[in-house]
C-alpha cells in the first residue's frame, strides 16, 4: 500500500502544478494592483496548449465580482494605479468592444457609464501603431464601480 502512495503522490503533485492559475491573484499580478478576494469569478480561455498554458492564439477573459465593502478597495486600487476614466474614445471602444463578424467568442461585456479602464500592449515589436499590426497581443481591463465587477481580458493572435 505504501508503494502505491509513493507512486501516486508525485503524479498528483505534478498534475496540480499543470493547471493554469485563473483567479484574482493572477489578475492582480498581471495588472500590478492589490485586489481583495472576489465574491465570484467567471472565466473562459480559448488559448491552445496543455491546460491553457498560453501557447498560441486565444482569448482569456475573466469577470471578478466584489462585495460592496471590497468594491471600494478595488476602486482605490485602479484609480491610484493610473487607469483611464470612462468614457473612452469611440474608435478605441469599437476595437475593444467588437460586435458583428468574428465577435462570437468575445465576452459580452457592457460598456460602463463610469469607471476605469486599462490597456497594455504586450506585443514585442512596439514600433508601429497597435492597431496597424497583423497580430494583437494585449491586456484589457475595466472596472465598473456601479456593479463592483472587474473585467479582465488577454488577447493573443
Amino acid at each position: 500500500m505504501m508503494r502505491i502512495w509513493i507512486a501516486v503522490l508525485p503524479v498528483l503533485l505534478l498534475l496540480a502544478g499543470c493547471g493554469g492559475e485563473k483567479d484574482a491573484g493572477y489578475v492582480a499580478r498581471k495588472l500590478d494592483i492589490v485586489l481583495p478576494q472576489p465574491a465570484a469569478v467567471t472565466s473562459g480561455d480559448s488559448h491552445g496548449g496543455f491546460h491553457g498554458d498560453f501557447h498560441g492564439d486565444g482569448l482569456l477573459h475573466m469577470e471578478l465580482t466584489f462585495s460592496q465593502e471590497d468594491a471600494l478597495a478595488v476602486e482605490e486600487a485602479v484609480s491610484s494605479a493610473g487607469w483611464s476614466l470612462f468614457p473612452m474614445e469611440p474608435e478605441l471602444e469599437e476595437r475593444l468592444y467588437p460586435d458583428g463578424a468574428g465577435a462570437s467568442d468575445w465576452p459580452d461585456w457592457p460598456v460602463p457609464a463610469r469607471g476605469w479602464w486599462y490597456l497594455e500592449d504586450r506585443q514585442e515589436d512596439e514600433t508601429e501603431d497597435m492597431w496597424q499590426r497583423y497580430s494583437y497581443n494585449y491586456t484589457f481591463a475595466v472596472y465598473d464601480p456601479d456593479t463592483g465587477i472587474l473585467y479582465y481580458q488577454e488577447l493573443d493572435t
